[in-house]
């Protein structure tokens, strides 16, 4: 067999998986997901702030992590906003919204 053949196995894989992952997260419990997106956001601040303790810790460095922290923080709260507006548009529930955009655009 050529090289070339395999790369559609490749990419049906990655197809596959993103699938299991879609039905695995529209499986959960809205408590569930939040709980995950949660525990992620709290493992990427945990890591961050091991790497900053040995940093300076004069009051502007110690400001920038802070600002940082805040960013962070409403990034994974966008996410899941965007994770939760996903799922509604895959169970169906967000229709009716894009009906009354598409009513718009004849207008």
């Amino acid at each position: 067999g050529g090289k070339g053949g395999g790369d559609g196995f490749w990419h049906m894989k990655e197809r596959e998986e993103r699938e299991k992952i879609k039905e695995f997260w529209l499986g959960l419990e809205e408590q569930e997901r939040r709980n995950l997106v949660r525990l992620e956001k709290e493992a990427v601040l945990k890591k961050m702030k091991e790497q900053q303790r040995h940093t300076c810790s004069c009051s502007v460095c110690g400001k920038r992590r802070t600002v940082i922290e805040e960013e962070l923080e409403m990034l994974y709260d966008a996410y899941y906003e965007e994770l939760e507006n996903y799922e509604e548009q895959e169970s169906g529930e967000g229709e009716g919204e894009y009906a009354e955009e598409e009513e718009d655009f004849d207008a």
